[in-house]
């Protein structure tokens, strides 16, 4: 079985190449408004300003992506109490009507890592499968919103 610390590793992973192309975007629309056409004659000029706030875009992802990075180090180091009910930091699987699910439950989602061939989902508590799983135990059933049954067999 897949641990916790094997998913926040790849999850961490993921997490700096994310960083890193975004601050890879950011450097390239400041220079593009640094070069762009009478951009150190004025301090308007369309291009410029739209490298501007593109930068500034980015700049603000590498801000929420060290934030998630720095939170997933301290999860991998402190760890997660034994479960009985899903919540942050759950490890679920889900038996669906073809196959099996695995979820986990963490702070930030919206990734699918592939570890030891098989996939896990990373899911954030804001998103509507984890409000739907939120609180859930071993056997329980639910309806996914594409209205398929899942009897949720593994809550670690």
């Amino acid at each position: 079985m897949i641990s916790k610390i094997e998913i926040l590793e790849k999850f961490l992973e993921k997490l700096h190449v994310k960083r890193k192309k975004a601050e890879e975007s950011r450097v390239n629309a400041q220079n593009e408004a640094n070069d762009a056409e009478g951009a150190m004659q004025t301090r308007y000029g369309s291009a410029k300003e739209e490298n501007q706030a593109l930068e500034q875009s980015f700049k603000a992802i590498v801000i929420q992506t060290d934030g998630e990075i720095n939170f997933t180090k301290k999860s991998l180091q402190e760890g997660f109490a034994k479960m009985e009910t899903i919540q942050n930091g759950s490890l679920v699987k889900l038996k669906l009507q073809k196959g099996y699910m695995l979820i986990f439950c963490f702070k930030y989602g919206g990734e699918t890592l592939e570890i030891n061939n098989e996939k896990i989902i990373v899911i954030s508590m804001g998103t509507p499968l984890f409000k739907l799983l939120n609180g859930k135990s071993l056997g329980q059933k639910i309806t996914l919103p594409n209205g398929n049954v899942a009897e949720i067999v593994l809550v670690s």
